[in-house]
Formats: C-alpha cells, sequence, structure tokens
C-alpha cells in the first residue's frame, strides 16, 4: 500500500492551487511513546471518553481508519458530519485529514522521547483555494480549542497507563506498533504483571472490617479492589480495568456490572460477603481460593490466552 505522508500531501496540494496556513503544538507529558501511540489509534474511546466527537467506524483495518465524525464547533455550536481518514505513516507518526466546505484539514502527529517525558508534536495544516484564506485564523482558532479539550481527555488515559507502568505493570500488543483493528477487541486482558506474583492475600479481617470504598490488597493496579456496601452486604471489584489500565470506582457501576469508563468493556464482582463470603463470581481473569484465615486472589496475567476469544461466552448476558 503506498501512503503520502504530511509534506507530500501538501505539495500535492500546492500543485492543485490550494494555499495553506501552517502551525504546531507540543505537549509534554508522563507517559511513554507506546501510550501515546495507542492513544491515538484507540478506536473505541472516541464515542466514550470525548464529550464533543460522535463518530461512526465506517472502515477499521491494521493502519488505517475511515470515519465519519459528528463534531461539534467550538464558538458556533453546531454540528458537522465530517470525512476523516486517519493511518500509520510510520512508527508513532500518524497523518488524518478532513475536509469541510472549501477547506482542507490536515494533521500530522508524532512522538519522541524527552528525558524522562514524552513530546508529541502535532502539525497542522489548513488548505483552501485563495479566495478563503482571510478564513484561517477562524478556522485555526477553532482548531486550537478542539485540540485543547480532546488533550484535556486523552492525555489522562495516557497518563494512567504510566502510573501502572511504574508499578511494573505492562501491555500486551502483538505487534511492533499498535494497530487499530487490535483497539477493537476490548474484551480481552492485556494489561499484565512483569516479574512478581500474580496473586495478593487478603486476610478475611480486612474483608469483614472493612466499609464502602475500602482498597483491598494493593494499593493500587491490578491487584487492588475496593469493596461496594449495600446495607451490610458487601461486595469487591477490581480497581483497573484489565483490558487496557482504566481506573475504576463504584461509580462506574451500571445495572450490577462495571462498565469501564475508557471502552465500557462489562467487569463483574469477584466475590460477594457478609460475615463469610456467600459466593466468588467466575471469571475468565481472575480466580479465588479460600484459606483458613485469608482468600488469594489470582490474576490470569496471560495476555495471549485471549487470542482464542474466550470471552465471546460473557457477551451473551
Amino acid at each position: 500500500m503506498s501512503k503520502l505522508n504530511y509534506h507530500q500531501i501538501i505539495t500535492k496540494m500546492k500543485a492543485e492551487g490550494y494555499f495553506n496556513t501552517q502551525f504546531s503544538i507540543y505537549n509534554y507529558g508522563d507517559y511513554s511513546v507506546k501510550d501515546s501511540d495507542w492513544n491515538y489509534k484507540d478506536v473505541p474511546h472516541l464515542n466514550i471518553v470525548h464529550k464533543n466527537v460522535d463518530c461512526i467506524q465506517a472502515i477499521v483495518d491494521k493502519n488505517f481508519v475511515g470515519s465519519i465524525n459528528f463534531l461539534k464547533l467550538p464558538f458556533i455550536g453546531i454540528t458537522l458530519p465530517l470525512i476523516f481518514i486517519n493511518y500509520e505513516v510510520s512508527e508513532s507518526e500518524q497523518v488524518y485529514f478532513s475536509s469541510f466546505g472549501p477547506f482542507m484539514v490536515l494533521v500530522k502527529t508524532s512522538a519522541s522521547p524527552e528525558g524522562i517525558k514524552t513530546k508529541v508534536t502535532t502539525e497542522f495544516c489548513i488548505l483552501s483555494k485563495r479566495f478563503f484564506v482571510f478564513l484561517h485564523p477562524i478556522i485555526k482558532k477553532m482548531i486550537l480549542k478542539n485540540n485543547k479539550s480532546l488533550m484535556s481527555e486523552d492525555i489522562p488515559m495516557r497518563e494512567r497507563r504510566y502510573e501502572l507502568r511504574k508499578l511494573k505493570h505492562s501491555f500486551y500488543n502483538p505487534t511492533s506498533t499498535y494497530s487499530f483493528k487490535f483497539t477493537e477487541e476490548i474484551f480481552r486482558a492485556n494489561v499484565y504483571i512483569e516479574g512478581e506474583n500474580n496473586y495478593v492475600d487478603i486476610p478475611y479481617s480486612d474483608l469483614l472490617n472493612s466499609v464502602d470504598g475500602d482498597i483491598l490488597g494493593r494499593k493500587s493496579g491490578i491487584l487492588s479492589f475496593f469493596v461496594k456496601d449495600d446495607n451490610g452486604n458487601k461486595s469487591v471489584w477490581p480497581t483497573t480495568c484489565p483490558h487496557e489500565g482504566a481506573k475504576m470506582n463504584k461509580d462506574c457501576i451500571v445495572k450490577s456490572r462495571i462498565l469501564c469508563p475508557w471502552h465500557h468493556r462489562r467487569i463483574d464482582r469477584i466475590l460477594d460477603f457478609k460475615d463469610k463470603i456467600t459466593k466468588i463470581i467466575p471469571s475468565i481473569d481472575y480466580c479465588v481460593e479460600k484459606y483458613e484465615n485469608k482468600i488469594r486472589i489470582y490474576y490470569r496475567n496471560d495476555p495471549e490466552y485471549y487470542n482464542t476469544r474466550p470471552y465471546e461466552i460473557f457477551r451473551k448476558d
């Protein structure tokens, strides 16, 4: 497949008689280059995390995606259907573009290490015939406002993954760069723990003395759990989505299941208890063992297990 990069497209548009306005935005964050790559290619979060974007994914493949985005324009308040094409040019570099009326907007994103942080450079190019160039500053203001809103919702996702990396968590990806198509498999468990036990022991006394909102097990991460108390009937839930690491709490519970705040992966509680354990909930991600004075919660910690899609049986209820 042949692909034009950002500058090649601009050159070809100039040859067609189009004038351009270019500008760049730089972000420095506490996350890895891989977290940035994942975030830009993560298809499902667009309709969940971003308040001003509603999109129909018309085509999703490994290295490109084509969508119809219903984008609410800042300042004006109206919503327009825009056709977006987004594709990977090289490792950690993507190009996407859209057109509306006489204008085309071309964008390039690239990420690179900058000390202990990651630098993300986003280059924008507004293109039109000469007659419409006077409107470029207005479009630039709309782009800057929209980008600020998108980044306020995206960057916390990247930082959360970096927080987990510092806790010796990692994220499974079968290829050297992220695939748009792979991000659609939201029932996978791509989080795994590196070089440590994949279980945590919780004393019965901690269970019995816990109150609503208490954290059991680890303070954070895949072996951390929160308690929900309904009039003395308590349940234990994961604080971290096994799919890609979203942080979860009781506010994420909808109709007796957690809906992951990033991708709406449905996640059940681990167990119920009152004065004793009353029910252990079957799960493909966790296993609970009872001992005389404690419970041990195992995490599967094997992302390749999900290649066979064992989760399909859980998607019917």
